[in-house]
């Protein structure tokens, strides 16, 4: 790959990462009340999974930027 082509894939990549965050949420948001059910646990424990997964984006964007 060429310099120039290096620059285009990571500014694509990080795109597709900066979207990935809204489309956790809007995924994950709708299902919140089935999964309550289907796991037979409280609302509380299911929201656990979203927070998780925002830790997770925000870890993971500090160690992007080292």
């Amino acid at each position: 790959m060429t310099k120039e082509n290096s620059k285009v894939f990571l500014l694509i990549l990080l795109g597709m990462f900066t979207a990935f965050g809204p489309f956790v949420t809007d995924m994950y948001l709708p299902s919140l009340p089935s999964m309550g059910e289907y796991f037979h646990t409280t609302s509380s424990m299911v929201q656990l999974g979203l927070t998780t997964s925002m830790i997770g984006l925000g870890v993971g964007q500090i160690f992007s930027v080292r």
